[in-house]
């Protein structure tokens, strides 16, 4: 260990959601959301949902079912939302990602995309 570190593991909750769609909320940040879906899932990612004291937070998300995991950044309702190639969802089942927010109301999206 590195003397002055702190061990911190930001992704401590498991969220198990079966449904086919969710909006993201304040709440889920920094949490690992596992979708088990057979059909395709949409994130939605609303404008305003970082709160004042995260500092940059992250969403992971796993397709853990056969549904693809789709985001959805409500079409130029000022979210924006940037991506390898554009990419906007899981590449497969057991696929992991990553949104990340840079900025107020502007996230990456990396990881496994497909």
């Amino acid at each position: 260990a590195v003397s002055g570190w702190t061990a911190v593991n930001r992704f401590a909750s498991v969220v198990n959601d079966a449904a086919s769609s969710r909006v993201l909320s304040a709440s889920d940040q920094n949490k690992h959301i596992r979708f088990s879906n057979t059909d395709v899932v949409t994130v939605s990612i609303p404008t305003g949902i970082v709160n004042s004291t995260a500092l940059f937070p992250e969403y992971r998300i796993e397709q853990a079912g056969a549904g693809k995991v789709v985001f959805d950044s409500g079409g130029g309702t000022g979210v924006t939302l940037r991506s390898r190639a554009s990419l906007s969802g899981t590449l497969s089942q057991f696929s992991v990602v990553t949104l990340k927010c840079v900025a107020t109301d502007t996230y990456v999206l990396f990881g496994d995309l497909g």
